[in-house]
């Protein structure tokens, strides 16, 4: 089986403000089989109640696996969206179901 990531993804954070150390330098972390590389996000303009993360989730192992939701401690919601560009513009769109 050819193993391939999982989903590209961006996660939508309700956000008063996004303190800086929310950007982080390229790094890999594991659990299991689930490999994320490259974890970041920017700092959101004064007064922004929104701000995407971006990351790249691979499953390394031989089973399915779905991404159904996430946590974070900068935030009060955490959601997955699917980035697509069509046609030259880029959406979002809410994944449901993971």
């Amino acid at each position: 089986m050819t193993k391939r990531p999982l989903v590209a993804l961006v996660s939508t954070l309700a956000v008063g403000a996004l303190p800086h150390a929310m950007a982080q330098a390229p790094e890999t972390y594991r659990a299991g089989t689930v490999v994320v590389e490259a974890p970041c996000s920017r700092a959101a303009p004064g007064g922004a109640k929104v701000a995407g993360g971006y990351m790249r989730i691979t499953n390394t192992g031989s089973e399915p696996d779905r991404l159904v939701g996430g946590s974070t401690v900068v935030a009060e919601r955490f959601e997955v969206h699917r980035s697509t560009v069509a046609d030259g513009v880029a959406r979002m769109e809410p994944v449901t179901g993971g």
